[in-house]
Formats: C-alpha cells, sequence, structure tokens
C-alpha cells in the first residue's frame, strides 16, 4: 500500500473521527490507489494512548493479490494460519486481514469488508433498505453488499455471541452527493435509527471543508455518509505524504513523556494467529500420534504373513491400507467419539470433528511415518545383503517425523491456547522444504555413484545419531522450560505475562531452542553421511539465526531493558559466531 495523506489535528474531531479523545491526533490514508476509485484505510493516531481493548466486530479486510499471498507464505518469522482459500494474518496493531491468492488485474485488490451482525435479517433490513446498498447474496450466516460493480463490498457475518466494539472500533464511510446528506438524516429520523453525528461540517487544517452525517447500525457499526463535491478535493493524493508522515513520527516523543511519568507507553495487546477451533491440542496429538503407529503396525504385520517388505506390491498395499484406515478414522470412528463426549465437556462448542480432525490427521501421519522409517531400518537388516544402505535413511524418517510431531506437542502442552496446527512446522518455508528434499537426493545419488558410502562410514552415522538425539532434547528442555513465553514466532508486542526466563537450559545460553535445531540438522546429515549437506545445513542455519537473533533480541532489549542486557552480558547465544543484537551505543564503546 501507499502512503495517501497525512494530517495533524491539535484537538478532537467534532464527529468523534479519532474515537472519543479530546487530545492531539493524526490519520493517515493508505492504500493501492487513490481514494476516489480505491477502497482506503484510515490509521488513525492519538498520542498519548498506547493501548486499545479489541472487541469482535470486526472480522476482517479481503485482499486479492497473488504476490502478497506468495511474499507472506514465504516469511517464516510472520504468523499466519492457512485457510484452503486465504492465508490469515493480523497486522502489529491487532487487525486481521485474509489474503487471497488471485491476480488482482486492473480491480482494487481490496475486495470485501467483513464485520459481525448478531441478527442477519435485520441487518439486511438496515443496509438495504435504510443506507441504499445493493444485496448481492444471502443466507442464515452471512449477507453480501455493495453500492456498485468494481467496488469493495461489504459482508455481514452473523457472530455466534454478542458483539463487542471494544475500544479499537472503526468507521466505513462512504461519499455521495452532498445534497443527499440532509435528506438521508430525515430519512433516518423518520425510521428512528440511530444518529451519532448531525450533519455537521469538519475543517482541515490546509485542505477543503467536508460535511458529514455518522450513523450507527443495529450492531453498533458506525457508517460515514460524507459530501462528495468537497471530498473529492480533501482526497487527493499529496505527493510529501511519506515526508510529512515521516516527520510527525520523527517528532513523537510520547515514549518519553511516558518514560518521565515512572512508566513505558502501553503496547497493545498481542493478538495470537492460531485456528479458530483447536479443542484439546495435546491430547488429540498423542492419540492420532499412537493411533498412526498402532495402524503401521499391525497393517505391516499382517502384511508380513503373505509377502516380503521390499517389494513393490507389499509397499503399495501398506500405503493404500494406511490412507483408507486415516479416512476411516478421521471421517467416521472421530464424529462417532466426539458425538459420544459431548455431554461430559464443558465448551459444547469445541466439539466439533472439524475442529479435531486437522490436529489428528496431521498426528497420525506422522506416527505412520515415525513407525515406517523404524520398520524400514529393521526389515533392512533382515531381507538384504547390505542393510547399511538402508537403514541410515529409516532412522532419518523417524527423526524427522517425531521432530515435527514433537514441536506441536510441547507447545500444546505447556501453552493450549496459543497452538495451532502450524505450529507442526509442515511448511516452515520453502527453503526448508528444499533443504530437506536436496538432503533426500543427496543420499540416495551417492548411494548409487559411491557405495563405499553405506559400509564405510558407520561411527559417522552412529556420531550422527547421537547429536540429532542430542540437539532434539536440548531444544524440547528450552521449549518446556521457557513455556508460555516459548514462541515460534518472533513477537514484537510485549504481552503481560511475558518474563525474562534464565533459568535452566537457559543459563547456558540465551537460545537454547535455536542451539537445538542447530545441531538436530547438522546431526540428521552425518547420520546420512551427506558431505554436500553437512556443509549446507550449518551454513544456511547460520544466515538464518544471524538475522532472526538479531530481530528477536531487538524486541527482548525493548521488553526488558537492563534486565535483558544484564542477561547478554553474561550468557552467550550458544550459536557459532552470532553475538545477536549489540546496541550502536554499546558498539560504540567496545571500538
Amino acid at each position: 500500500m501507499k502512503v495517501l495523506r497525512h494530517e495533524e489535528f491539535v484537538e478532537g474531531c467534532k464527529a468523534a473521527c479519532n474515537g472519543p479523545y479530546d487530545g492531539k491526533w493524526s490519520k493517515t490514508m493508505i492504500g493501492y490507489g487513490p481514494e476516489d476509485d480505491h477502497f482506503v484505510l484510515e490509521l488513525t493516531y492519538n498520542y498519548g494512548i498506547g493501548s486499545y481493548c479489541h472487541g469482535n466486530d470486526f472480522i476482517g479486510i479481503h485482499i486479492h493479490c497473488s504476490e502478497i499471498y506468495r511474499r507472506i507464505a514465504c516469511d517464516s518469522t510472520l504468523p499466519k494460519v492457512k485457510h484452503e482459500e486465504f492465508l490469515e494474518v493480523i497486522d502489529p496493531a491487532g487487525y486481521r486481514f485474509f489474503i487471497h491468492n488471485e491476480k488482482a488485474g486492473l480491480q482494487d485488490p481490496v475486495r470485501k469488508l467483513e464485520l459481525a451482525s448478531s441478527d442477519i435479517r435485520r441487518s439486511i433490513d438496515y443496509w438495504s433498505k435504510m443506507c441504499g446498498m445493493k444485496l448481492l447474496e444471502s443466507s442464515d450466516d452471512n449477507a453480501l453488499f455493495t453500492y456498485k460493480e468494481g467496488q469493495c463490498q461489504l459482508q455481514l457475518t452473523l457472530s455466534k455471541h454478542p458483539i463487542d466494539r471494544g475500544q479499537a472500533y472503526g468507521r466505513v464511510a462512504f461519499s455521495c452527493p452532498r445534497n443527499q446528506l440532509a435528506l438521508l438524516q430525515e430519512t433516518m429520523d423518520k425510521e428512528k435509527e440511530t444518529i451519532l453525528t448531525r450533519l455537521v461540517s469538519l475543517d482541515t487544517p490546509g485542505k477543503a471543508t467536508v460535511e458529514v452525517v455518522i450513523l450507527a447500525d443495529p450492531d453498533g457499526h458506525e457508517i460515514c455518509f460524507v459530501g462528495d463535491e468537497a471530498f473529492r478535493s480533501l482526497s487527493q493524493v499529496d505527493p510529501k505524504a511519506d515526508e510529512l508522515l515521516a516527520s510527525a513520527m520523527a517528532e513523537d516523543h510520547s515514549d518519553s513523556w511516558f518514560q518521565k511519568r515512572g512508566g513505558k507507553k502501553a503496547q497493545p495487546e498481542q493478538i495470537v494467529m492460531v485456528n479458530e477451533i483447536l479443542p484439546w491440542p495435546a491430547p488429540t496429538s498423542l492419540v492420532g500420534f499412537l493411533l498412526g503407529i498402532i495402524s503401521l503396525f499391525v497393517i505391516d504385520f499382517i502384511l508380513l504373513i503373505y509377502t516380503r517388505f521390499f517389494s513393490i506390491p507389499s509397499l503399495i498395499l501398506l500405503f493404500a491400507s494406511f490412507v483408507s484406515l486415516l479416512f476411516l478414522i478421521s471421517h467416521a470412528i472421530l464424529p462417532r467419539t466426539v458425538e459420544f463426549f459431548s455431554p461430559y465437556a464443558t465448551r459444547g462448542r469445541d466439539l466439533d470433528p472439524k475442529g479435531y480432525r486437522p490436529n489428528l490427521v496431521i498426528a497420525f501421519c506422522l506416527g505412520g511415518v515415525f513407525l515406517f522409517g523404524l520398520i524400514l531400518s529393521f526389515h533392512a537388516f533382515e531381507e538384504l545383503s547390505n542393510s547399511r544402505i538402508v537403514w541410515p535413511f529409516g532412522v532419518y524418517l523417524s527423526l524427522l517425523a517425531f521432530f515435527h510431531w514433537s514441536e506441536f506437542f510441547v507447545a500444546a502442552l505447556t501453552n493450549p491456547s496459543r497452538t495451532g496446527v502450524d505450529l507442526y512446522l509442515l511448511d516452515h518455508s520453502p527453503e526448508y522444504l528444499g533443504a530437506m528434499a536436496l538432503s533426500f537426493i543427496e543420499y540416495w545419488s551417492e548411494v548409487l555413484f559411491w557405495p563405499s558410502k553405506t559400509t564405510s562410514y558407520l561411527w559417522l552415522n552412529l556420531t550422527g545419531l547421537l547429536i540429532c538425539v542430542a540437539g532434539e532434547a536440548f531444544r524440547k528442555m528450552a521449549m518446556w522450560t521457557a513455556a508460555d513465553n516459548f514462541s515460534h514466532y518472533i513477537e514484537h508486542t510485549w504481552r503481560r505475562e511475558h518474563r525474562l526466563v534464565r533459568k535452566g537450559v537457559y543459563a547456558l545460553c540465551r537460545h537454547p531452542a535455536y542451539v537445538g535445531w542447530f545441531f538436530w540438522s547438522l546431526g540428521t546429515q552425518l547420520l546420512l553421511v551427506n558431505p554436500l549437506c553437512s556443509f549446507i545445513y550449518p551454513l544456511a542455519a547460520y544466515l538464518f539465526f544471524r538475522n532472526r537473533v538479531y530481530f528477536e533480541e531487538r524486541s527482548l532489549v525493548a521488553f526488558f531493558g537492563d534486565a535483558y542486557r544484564s542477561y547478554q552480558h553474561e550468557v552467550p547465544t550458544g550459536l557459532p559466531f552470532i553475538r545477536g543484537y549489540v546496541e550502536l551505543t554499546v558498539r560504540a564503546s567496545t571500538r
């Protein structure tokens, strides 16, 4: 998005444009194009106000752009939830966006504003009859409106809970001919609908004066109708907008004002990206993992009665039976189990098979891969003359499956309320998936062209296995010790429950979870005796963690101040050649 204009005000707005505050404030208009033909966002900043409590009235803004989708999908540091048709993200201020993987073309990428409704029928009557919007489609759960084809649409979605607008509520604005404003106000008076601000003129320093009427729908959503003629003059793109915004930010000393008065400026509460419904995450994951192991064990036991393991029919039957059993468990047994336990649950709304299914399916598959790696190694000793061609790869598969399952399971045990299936880290990043594929390719290519690899380096196989186990254990100890202070994503916003952890493995190094992952990844390649990946993996990990530790520690210094600076001085990062974030004043003193 581009900064279209920035305006500063010395006192509160007569129409409460900046909320219920009467002090100095500013507004910044941003969007993908001029306000005359694009849906743009107005960012309102109240000087001295550090936080707003979010309600459930605003659901999100839908943006259709394949390039934005790709950038977000590839950014491993950005919290997100992947849905079937879009990515769900939250901006630093706590507002939700849905990014669709579709080309924007010549149309405005902002396609839809989604708000909550307590009564769809009542909302349809208000927005179509009172506000004159065209109803495009409706159901018992939502309604879709627009004023004109090609413009951003408004979707109202039925909420399961009472509408709470909190303090971070917004306002949607439409322009219309100036002579319609008085008529609109008269209509609302006649129908006894809510008028928050009667027809009034609003001044902008050095720019056009506009007239507005502010309404509220049955759920309290604020609607601003502004006279189009004056608004077109006011809304012209300001070529100095970026410069004005940068200057205002540089001159904002509200953080210092708070510090002089014995505290710091309050931060908005962090809204964590997790799947909407993920009931009982740890038990469901454990059951799924064990079911995957047991299922594959039973299938393998039955098949071995009739055929050898290392045969094409056996492997095809093994895979087909496993997938069939997975489908049976997730779509037949799971719903019956949920239905049985529903009367005993305290939160009946969570007992939906769709809430359990993604977690169960992923854990079931990882359990199957875990056992498949072990039986691959076991049967290699029984059926192959050179078992060492296969067994390191089988153990590698087991370690890989256990790593991804345990990432989710430990996080679910220590902080279930912030757990989503993305914490299995299966789609961590394209680079991670590429590195994994490269290790597979290198192993089997070298087995083919370098046969002695499988017979001469048992000591290296076992060393790699030992490093893997140690790295995995060290990382999980770090996650368990940090508990709800641990996050798979860099947190840029302080939470009230944040604590600086210095005990246990955190007394040995500042980033034990990263150290564990670093040595686990190195160990996997030593286990496979992959010389190329044994060099590439540590180098890639170094480049990744160098940047990640820098940005993470910059946030930690902001959160904990001198306490974290002291921790930095006393305890190393634990990662080779990585110092972490060093403030400029510290760097200058050590030259």
